[in-house]
């Protein structure tokens, strides 16, 4: 089965893409509303990634289940995906990505075979190229660096696309910290103030 080549996909997914960014961003910012601060320190990154996930796929399924030209299909897997296919040509799973806009993911025999576009998966449409949907990070983890269309191989990605990144990435809004003044013929340094969320970003890794 061969994979759609990048012309023809970015052809297909247009009239898409800007909806697939709103349940995307939308969905990230779920995720830094809805769960405070103490709440999100102590998720782990995949944990956070799997959360974020759940919004998307919420979104999603608001989104386009009154659109023309897709489906979404939940029992091909067993539940184990939600994912939306497009005009039956494209058959798409939502992920964090990472850097090299490659998803991570624990290595079981469908998640090996979702990114071999050579192998039919029983259920799947044998027609159908599946695709990666999902984020990447800014350095800091506080927001999205960009959201990308990314067909997977066995070893990396054949190619991405673009489907959001102006340079802008959303924020949350980070406490300016307390700094004591020292005080003159004081021997004491100032002390800045730790900012749990800012070490939390730091230590996160890429998740699945």
């Amino acid at each position: 089965m061969p994979r759609m080549p990048r012309e023809e996909a970015e052809e297909l997914f247009q009239p898409y893409g800007s909806a697939l960014v709103e349940c995307v961003l939308g969905a990230v910012d779920d995720y830094f509303t809805q769960y405070a601060p103490r709440l999100r320190a102590a998720h782990s990154p995949r944990t956070r990634a799997n959360i974020i996930r759940d919004h998307i796929i919420e979104r999603m399924i608001a989104t386009f289940s009154e659109m023309g030209g897709v489906n979404i299909v939940r029992n091909a897997t067993k539940g184990r995906y939600t994912l939306l296919s497009v005009q039956g040509r494209a058959l798409n799973r939502f992920k964090y990505l990472g850097p090299r806009k490659r998803s991570k993911n624990v290595r079981t025999k469908l998640a090996r075979a979702f990114t071999n576009n050579q192998v039919v998966i029983e259920g799947f449409p044998p027609e159908a190229t599946r695709f990666d949907i999902g984020y990447t990070w800014n350095f800091l983890q506080t927001a999205v660096q960009s959201v990308s269309i990314s067909c997977p191989t066995p070893t990396g990605v054949e190619y991405v696309i673009e489907l959001w990144n102006d340079g802008t990435p959303r924020t949350i809004p980070l406490p300016i910290p307390e700094i004591t003044p020292v005080v003159a013929g004081d021997q004491g340094t100032a002390v800045v103030a730790r900012d749990e969320r800012l070490d939390t970003a730091r230590g996160a890794d890429a998740a699945s």
